[in-house]
């Protein structure tokens, strides 16, 4: 987004846009092993520690997939139409104050800006048993999904609680 803006205002050469493509390894750009690759491995691990994560990786994946992102009516949509995107929810830096932290903390100075998309928004009709239910439903299962991501985070190298 900013290399657009950036060149959007005619003169891109004279703006430093953080190379976030650089700091991801290449090991994230390889095609992603299907859940059920990962199940058929994990017979064949040996490492505890190593089990752990993908079982955590397969749990989370289990539960996020219960449910697909709830429509957002078009008036909603358009009460968020002038705001810039949302930051994410998740952030994974590879090496600490790379170019991905940087543009997070950069990013961060609009963070009370929204818009609807990627933001999980929830639609309720409180006089609607049934549109109560399914948002609640939604609502379970968002809160699900990220203390499944909470626990395969706090398995991975780095992350390791002190006591």
């Amino acid at each position: 987004m900013w290399r657009d803006w950036a060149e959007g205002e005619g003169g891109a050469d004279q703006y430093e846009v953080p190379d976030v493509e650089s700091c991801i390894p290449a090991e994230m750009k390889e095609e992603r092993l299907k859940a059920g690759t990962l199940r058929d491995l994990i017979s064949q691990v040996q490492d505890d520690g190593l089990r752990g994560v993908i079982e955590a990786a397969l749990t989370l994946d289990r539960i996020s997939q219960r449910l697909q992102r709830p429509e957002i009516s078009d008036e909603t949509r358009e009460a968020f139409m002038d705001s810039n995107p949302p930051l994410p929810a998740l952030l994974v830096s590879f090496k600490q104050n790379d170019s991905i932290a940087g543009c997070f903390e950069e990013e961060g100075q609009v963070m009370l800006e929204a818009c609807p998309e990627p933001s999980f928004i929830v639609e309720i009709d409180p006089g609607n048993a049934l549109s109560v239910r399914r948002a609640f439903d939604a609502l379970a299962v968002l809160c699900e999904t990220m203390a499944a991501a909470s626990r395969l985070a706090a398995l991975l190298p780095g992350n390791e609680e002190e006591g």
